[in-house]
């Protein structure tokens, strides 16, 4: 982590102040691993740069992360993935805060959960993120992760496909609330693309979404 790390097993909160303008090929603001648990219920994580790896804003390896408040803005990938966010292998609790203006070169500008994370989304926004030359604008899930959605809104993201949410790679989406709308794609799946993977939609909504070739909803 370009700006902060934490490790082996411990328990830590975020509650408010600024990681800022840090970098790192790998992790540009912070790294949580080694089964350590964080909290995020305020503080900003913003306008840090990976160059080349994944994660500008925060990389969470093995370990768990709940946020609840605060937000994670403006941080960006210049080669690879997860501008705000990027998960392997870890618990993911959002309930709150901002994942926004997020920028990644390739797939989940806003978030990127990969390898068996667990993701829970019951609320927070996450909003006007950018992918560069992938997909996933909002998040994308993919290496049999897991995500189940309850609320939240995804809004207002752009990418080639897939502008809200991406969910590929055997990874399954649950949405049983929520909102993914008003996001745009170059290409297909304005709000939602399921590629070799699968997802239940029991609730929720996925309007307005934008799509100049295929699938404005869903794809």
């Amino acid at each position: 982590g370009g700006g902060i790390g934490f490790s082996r097993k411990s328990n830590s909160k975020i509650t408010g102040g600024v990681i800022e303008k840090n970098k790192a090929p790998n992790a540009g603001g912070v790294i949580v691993q080694g089964e350590a648990t964080v909290e995020m219920t305020g503080g900003k994580i913003q306008l840090n740069n990976a160059p080349k790896g994944n994660a500008a804003g925060i990389y969470v390896n093995n370990a768990t992360f709940n946020m609840k408040d605060g937000s994670i803005t403006y941080n960006t990938t210049h080669e690879s993935l997860g501008g705000g966010m990027y998960t392997n292998n870890s618990k993911i609790n959002i309930s709150g805060g901002t994942i926004s203006n997020n920028t990644s070169h390739m797939d989940g500008a806003g978030a990127y959960f990969n390898k068996n994370s667990i993701v829970t989304i019951s609320g927070g926004s996450f909003t006007n993120n950018k992918v560069v030359k992938g997909a996933g604008g909002g998040f994308g899930v993919s290496g049999k992760s897991r995500i189940t959605m309850t609320g939240g809104t995804v809004s207002g993201n752009t990418a080639g496909n897939a502008a809200g949410v991406i969910i590929q790679g055997k990874a399954h989406l649950n949405m049983y609330g929520g909102t993914i709308a008003n996001n745009t794609a170059v290409n297909g799946g304005g709000g939602l693309y399921v590629n070799r993977a699968s997802a239940d939609l029991y609730g929720g909504a996925i309007r307005n979404n934008k799509a100049e070739k295929n699938g404005g909803g869903a794809y």
